[in-house]
Order: structure tokens, then sequence, then C-alpha cells
């Protein structure tokens, strides 16, 4: 837990989507048997001195430092386009001064421009109950969203791991929102349903 007050300045160092599956060595066919379940590794929580439910918080990205290697997949049966790419797919990525390059794309050079991937808050126990409910209708319904599920979970404690929500969909406190333009110098604004709403995010940025 990280205690923090209104204007500081937060580092977090955070883990891959993957949490240290996907590798330089790894090969595209490792990637039908990826583990689903440690995906999304969330860092904090950090709880925000005198926030409370109904206010609105600013989460101002100021810098994402990243390291030297990433990966682009497509894991098979696995997210909003699976229907549409069912072959498992990777690209290893070499990241250096500010562009992405690799040997399984030779030839092509992307400047480099991350932004969180997932970041939000954690809702009071009203609305992720109220989460909970709406997501299992969905479910039974035909739709798509992911249960609470304690095994593996971190923490551990089946209190919290049998009732907490997963990081798919992205929800009212946002959470996995994968908006590209959230880049270094750009700010969200999230609602607050719960004291000191315990922020947390995926991969390494500043907040402030």
């Amino acid at each position: 837990m990280i205690d923090a007050r209104s204007g500081d300045r937060v580092t977090m160092q955070t883990r891959d989507a993957f949490d240290g599956q996907v590798t330089r060595q790894s090969t595209v066919d490792q990637m039908a048997k990826i583990d689903l379940g440690p995906v999304h590794p969330l860092t904090g929580p950090v709880a925000i001195d005198g926030a409370k439910e109904g206010d609105l918080l600013e989460v101002r990205v100021v810098d994402i430092v990243p390291v030297s290697f990433g990966y682009t997949v497509q894991v098979p049966g696995f997210g909003f386009l699976a229907d549409h790419f069912p072959d498992p797919h990777l690209v290893r990525w070499t990241i250096a001064d500010g562009f992405a390059e690799s040997g399984d794309l030779p030839g092509l050079r992307i400047p480099y421009l991350a932004h969180p991937g997932a970041i939000g808050l954690a809702p009071g126990r009203a609305l992720r109950e109220r989460i909970a409910k709406r997501e299992a209708a969905l479910v039974a319904q035909g739709g798509f969203a992911m249960s609470a599920d304690p095994v593996g979970a971190v923490p551990g404690d089946p209190l919290i791991a049998g009732h907490a929500l997963r990081t798919i969909p992205a929800r009212e406190v946002a959470g996995n929102i994968d908006i590209k333009q959230l880049n270094p110098g750009t700010s969200i604004v999230i609602p607050v349903s719960a004291p000191g709403p315990l922020q947390c995010g995926r991969r390494a940025f500043r907040v402030g």
C-alpha cells in the first residue's frame, strides 16, 4: 500500500501483461499454451488521502519508461477478434532509442508511444456487488466477462479472491481500458466510489 496526497508524484515498477510468460526465447507454438490466469497483474494500490465517494480523481501520466523487450501476441480463443484470428501469433520486439524493431517483422520500425493499458480505482462494496450481479447476468445471456477465481489470485485470501473483480471487462472505475492516447502528458478522470480509492495500474508509469 502506498499513501499519497493530491498532487503527489508516484512511481510504480510494473509487470508485463502476461506476467513474464513471454520472453525473447518464446515461440509461436507456445502461445497456444499460455496460462491466462496471471494475465494483467496489477501494481498498487495507492491510497489517496482525502478522496471520498462522489469525487473525481484525476490521474496524470507523467512518464512511461519501457524495458528493452516487448511483444505482440494472439492467443487462440482469447480477445475480441478471436473468431477472426484463430491461430497463435507472436512478434518479439526490441525497444531502444524511442523505437521498437523486430526480427519477426524485418524492415519495420515503430515509434515508441506507450500507455498504461490497465489503470483504475477499486470499487466500493456496493458498486462491486452491482457489477458482479450485472456481469453474471451478461454471461448467462451468452456475453463475456471473467468471474472471480481464487485459484492463483494475489492476494490468495478466499474472502478477497472469491469476490474480487477480474480485469475484463472495463467498468465504471476504469480498468482494462487500453486507451492508446493515454500517453505521457495526458490525464484520465475516474469517479471515486470508495474512500481513498486505491488506484492501481499495469506497466511502468508515473502518476502525479
